[in-house]
């Protein structure tokens, strides 16, 4: 059961760069990746959070839904344009396999990376999380 739940979550974070291709004006293509992007992307259009998400929900609401789940993402306004790196994607989508499987530890309301591993890349690594192909769909999109 879990494994099909993480086969269907990788499905669908994997398709996020083709629905944001379809739905962006070109002229962001060039724009870089910054955490207000991915907090749009994945709490509008990966399908994972859909039941939450009000119709009307503002860049500000997404980043700060995932901030409440425990996915770390920042309110201050210099951080929130920042350019968002492949090493965020990774802690960022792991911070959401944990949430997802339940298996989620939080310290100051933020999901903590497990101690049996060193980093968000090589936890992404070890439950084949390919948050290098996502967020190089992402930066294409």
């Amino acid at each position: 059961m879990r494994i099909k739940k993480i086969v269907q979550w990788v499905l669908c974070l994997s398709f996020v760069s083709i629905f944001c291709a379809a739905e962006m004006p070109k002229e962001n293509a060039a724009e870089k990746l910054t955490y207000k992007k991915v907090a749009v992307i994945l709490v509008k259009r990966s399908g994972l959070f859909d039941r939450y998400v009000p119709v009307k929900a503002d860049d500000k609401w997404c980043v700060e839904f995932l901030n409440k789940l425990g996915i770390q993402l920042y309110l201050k306004k210099d951080s929130i344009k920042k350019e968002f790196t492949k090493k965020d994607m990774a802690r960022v989508l792991g911070q959401i396999e944990l949430l997802l499987s339940g298996k989620a530890s939080y310290l100051d309301g933020r999901i903590q990376l497990p101690s049996l591993n060193k980093s968000w890349e090589e936890f992404c690594a070890i439950n084949q999380i390919t948050y290098r192909d996502i967020y190089k769909g992402m930066c294409d999109a």
